[in-house]
Formats: structure tokens, sequence, C-alpha cells
């Protein structure tokens, strides 16, 4: 029996690995600026507009700082505008004149606590010119010129002169440590990224990105393929879980972990603590198309089509133009020899993903496999 240890490429943003069809999810954490400086944020909203003849960029973001201690207030808000600066501000208004940069302003709105639904919270405004940006960008002696070029080289998707970079690093952060495994992972050196990942935790324990990475690599190191066959070590797994559960300790709503604590589960085929927690994630996703095609694919593992295609029609009702829902209700109608209802679900879903190039792109595989399953469903011809 041939048994071939997975090792994958993986992207910085969102992991995708061949986990029971499922991405062990890297994307759903809280958008976030980590600049040059060391420090992180939390970001709310960010949004141009253009009310003539003035053009305007807005950050929302929690403050970490006592919003009465002016130096520490005036700190933040330098800091965050020489990250928008550098990684956000178009490069054609940087070549504008003096007196166009004034028509532009950036207008950061510091928050204490996270603005919900209608609730008004209080907030601190800063406003500058992109003339004002600038200048503070370019006087900003608290970055460190290993972490920006690090950034910059990150940005731009170069990976292995990013790694010099943040190597170069003296006084690291935690992120340093995330950035670099999250390289390492990218490139497919798993060990290095590893062993990265642990030197950072040697110094902070309980920084929840390095036991998310933690977590992410324990699975792969748990993830064999076998005669074209996924199959997962229990004992790692578990080792995986205890990641996750220890990043839910610390934050009782991260819905990150939850999420990746249901595909382990999974895994480890404890469907029904897996459909618990996808059921409490169901309750509170304004958007849950995604969470009813897990939940129903836990009823496909366990032989029951009938409650699974209950849960993909539920999805579609939030989502009537989710691909994987389409498809997936077009293969169970075939596997029943259901010939026409596959044919509708399958054409469904190919006229969803078409009006979304990108997203066509991205789910190639699946895209072509649709596309055959459709010929045999004409043809009257089983499902492979």
């Amino acid at each position: 029996m041939k048994k071939t240890k997975l090792f994958s490429m993986l992207l910085s943003l969102t992991l995708w690995i061949p986990f029971l069809g499922y991405t062990f999810d890297r994307s759903l954490q809280e958008n976030m600026w980590h600049t040059a400086s060391g420090k992180s944020y939390t970001i709310f909203e960010t949004l141009e507009w253009s009310p003539a003849p003035i053009s305007m960029y807005l950050v929302s973001f929690q403050t970490q700082v006592d919003p009465q201690n002016s130096k520490e207030v005036a700190y933040e808000n330098y800091d965050l505008l020489t990250h928008f600066y550098h990684f956000y501000a178009p490069e054609k208004i940087k070549k504008k004149s003096f007196e166009e940069k004034t028509q532009y302003l950036v207008i950061l709105r510091a928050f204490q606590k996270k603005p919900v639904g209608e609730k008004k919270e209080k907030y601190l405004e800063f406003t500058k010119n992109f003339n004002g940006v600038e200048r503070i960008a370019k006087a900003n002696k608290k970055m460190d010129q290993n972490r920006l070029q690090g950034l910059k080289l990150l940005n731009a998707k170069k990976f292995k002169e990013a790694l010099a970079a943040f190597s170069k690093i003296k006084e690291k952060t935690a992120q340093d440590y995330v950035h670099a495994s999250n390289i390492y992972l990218y490139l497919g050196k798993r060990e290095f990224a590893k062993t990265n990942v642990l030197a950072g935790l040697k110094n902070f324990p309980d920084h929840l990105g390095l036991l998310h990475n933690l977590a992410t690599i324990t699975v792969f190191e748990g993830t064999y393929l076998v005669e074209g066959k996924y199959e997962y070590d229990p004992e790692v797994m578990n080792e995986a879980k205890k990641t996750l559960q220890k990043i839910i300790k610390q934050k009782k709503d991260d819905y990150l972990a939850y999420s990746n604590l249901a595909t382990v589960e999974t895994a480890l085929q404890d469907y029904k603590a897996a459909e618990k927690i996808l059921n409490d994630l169901i309750s509170k996703s304004a958007e849950p198309s995604d969470l009813y095609k897990r939940v129903g694919d836990l009823y496909i593992f366990q032989k029951n089509n009938k409650k699974a295609e209950e849960l993909f029609v539920q999805g579609l009702k939030t989502n009537p133009q989710h691909f994987q829902l389409l498809s997936s209700l077009g293969q169970l109608y075939h596997k029943d020899k259901k010939f026409d209802k596959a044919i509708t679900y399958y054409n469904q879903a190919l006229t969803s993903v078409g009006r979304m190039p990108a997203e066509k792109k991205r789910l190639k595989k699946e895209v072509t496999s649709v596309q055959k399953n459709l010929t045999r469903a004409q043809e009257k011809k089983p499902l492979k």
C-alpha cells in the first residue's frame, strides 16, 4: 500500500487543502493592518468616495490607546497614516502636484468598541490631506525599515526576498513570525514553517495568529494520501483540536477557530460534534450558504442523501447562485438517475459561476467536473 505524506502549496490568506473537500479556513479573520512599527490594528471599515472636487479615504479602526492621552493618540494616527501611504495610497496620487494633493483627504476614525448594526459608538476623528499624510510617512522614525521592506516584498509576492528582510529584524513581533511562517508554507517548506511558529510561540505563547498557523501545520502533518484517497491520523488531528480549543478559550467568538474545529471533527468522524459547531455558526452568520453545504456533506459521509438534499436546498434559499450547492444537488439527483433534475442543477451551477470570471478561474477543476457530469446526465449515463 502506497502511503504518501501530504505536502502542499499554501496561500497566505486562504489555505486550500484536499481535506474532505473543504478549505481549512484562514480567510475568516478580522481585517488587520500589520504596520512597519510592529503594531497590529483591527480595521472595521475602509471607504473611498469622491464628492467633487475632493476625494476622501476613510479608515475606521479599533484604538489601542487611552483617548485622553494625546501623545499616544497622535502616534497611533501617524502609524496608520504611514501604513496607508505605503500600502493603500494610489500611486497616481503620489505623483500629483502639491496643490492637487490638497484635494485628497484621509480620515481616521478611532473606535473603542466595534460598531455593530445601527448602534452608534463614540469615536475620535483625525483628518489629513495627502500632503500631510506624505509628510508624516516620510518623517516617521518609528518604523523598522527591514519590516517595511519585508511587508512591501510580501505584498509584491516576492517571498524569498521578503523572508530575507524579515530575518534581519532585530526585535521581532509575533506577527513577524506569522508572516515568515506563511511564506514558508506558501513555498511548500512546512518544516521551516513549523520551526518558525514554535520559535514565535516561545516568546508569544498566546498569540492567536501563531496558534492558528500551528493548527494548520498540525492538520497537514496528520493528512495522508493513501492509494488516491485522503486519510487522517487521529492522534495528530487531536493535537490540532487541542490547539484550536486553546484559541477558543482565549477568544470565545473566534469564528475561524470554530470553523476549522468543525473540519477537524469531520476528519475524526465525529459528525455530531461537527454538525453542532456548524449549526451554531449558521445561527450567527449573515451569509450561511457555505455552512449549509458543509452540514449537507456531513450527511453525505453518513450515506443519508435525503437529509443532505434538504440542507443543500435550505442553503440555496440563502444564496440561490451558490455554485457548490447547485452542483452538489446535481450530483445527488444524478446518483438517483433523476437525469432531468440533475441537468437542471448542473446548468444552474455553470450559469452561476459563468457570471463571475474570477470565481470560475478559482473553481476551474470543479467547473470542468460539472461540465463532464452534465454531458453524462444528458446521455443518461450514471455518475462516475
